[in-house]
C-alpha cells in the first residue's frame, strides 16, 4: 500500500507545506470516549466508529485543501505533538486490508458535502436530536 508512504509525509510537524495545499486550524474535536467515527452526518446516520480506541479529550483539527479548486484534501486530528512511530489505516469491524488491491483504500460517502470526524457518543445524540425534530 504505497499511499500509506504518501499520507506519512503529508501529516504532523515536519510537512513543508506543498504549493497546491494550504493548511488551517479549525479548532479542536472533543471525544469523550475515545469511538471516533468518519461520516457524512446528513446521510449516514449510523456509521460504524474505527476499531481503534483513540484518547479521550479535546484535540486540534487541521483542514488541508487545494488551492486552486478550494476542496478539502485531507483532515487531521492531532492526537499528541511527538511524531507517530507507526502509521496504519483506521478500520471499522468487519474490514479487512487483505481485502484491498493495492491503490484502494476503505472510505465513506459524503453525499452532502459534510464529511466530518466526531464521537460515537455525538453520532448517537445528532440521532436523538434528529427524531425528536421530526416528531
Amino acid at each position: 500500500m504505497d499511499h500509506l508512504e504518501n499520507i506519512k509525509k503529508l501529516f504532523g510537524k515536519n510537512f513543508v507545506e506543498h504549493p497546491l495545499l494550504e493548511s488551517f486550524d479549525t479548532g479542536r474535536i472533543y471525544l469523550p470516549t475515545g469511538h471516533l467515527v468518519a461520516s457524512d452526518p446528513l446521510t449516514t446516520h449510523s456509521m460504524k466508529a474505527f476499531s481503534t480506541v483513540f484518547p479521550v479529550g479535546n484535540f486540534p483539527v487541521q483542514v488541508h485543501k487545494e488551492r486552486e479548486s478550494n476542496c478539502i484534501a485531507y483532515v487531521e486530528i492531532i492526537f499528541a505533538e511527538e511524531q507517530p512511530v507507526r502509521w496504519e489505516m483506521a478500520l471499522t469491524d468487519g474490514q479487512q486490508l487483505a481485502d484491498l488491491g493495492k491503490d484502494e483504500i476503505f472510505g465513506y460517502p459524503v453525499e452532502s458535502g459534510m464529511g466530518c470526524f466526531m464521537d460515537l457518543d455525538t453520532q448517537e445524540e445528532l440521532n436523538r436530536l434528529e427524531i425528536k425534530l421530526h416528531r
